[in-house]
């Protein structure tokens, strides 16, 4: 931001007033361009996260697709136990689903994240 200057006026027995009074303007002056540089840096600073929720959003959405996609895939595998909570399935379906997944890594791979 370039400083700006205040010339100082010659008005003989008022110049002490003059030149405080410029003085101060020229404080003032520095103390709007620090604000504005702060308001500036602000702003790039909100338009950085305003692209990174974008692009958060963006992967949610992908994620929310993949998780239905799972949960469709679960539920025509597994009908009824996808329904129940987490901790009252039994420890044997665990093992099922652990060793289908893993067939499906076998022959289609890993899946993109």
């Amino acid at each position: 931001m370039p400083k700006h200057s205040i010339g100082h006026a010659n008005l003989g027995g008022s110049s002490n007033i003059s030149h405080q009074c410029v003085e101060d303007l020229e404080k003032h002056v520095e103390t709007l361009e620090e604000k504005l540089t702060g308001y500036e840096e602000m702003k790039e600073t909100l338009e950085d996260t305003k692209e990174q929720l974008v692009e958060t959003k963006e992967r949610l959405a992908q994620n929310e697709n993949h998780l239905a996609t799972l949960h469709r895939f679960l539920q025509a595998k597994f009908g009824c136990f996808c329904d129940r909570p987490l901790d009252q399935i039994p420890a044997s379906v665990w093992l099922f689903i652990l060793l289908e997944f893993l067939s499906l890594i076998a022959t289609y791979g890993s899946p993109s994240v």
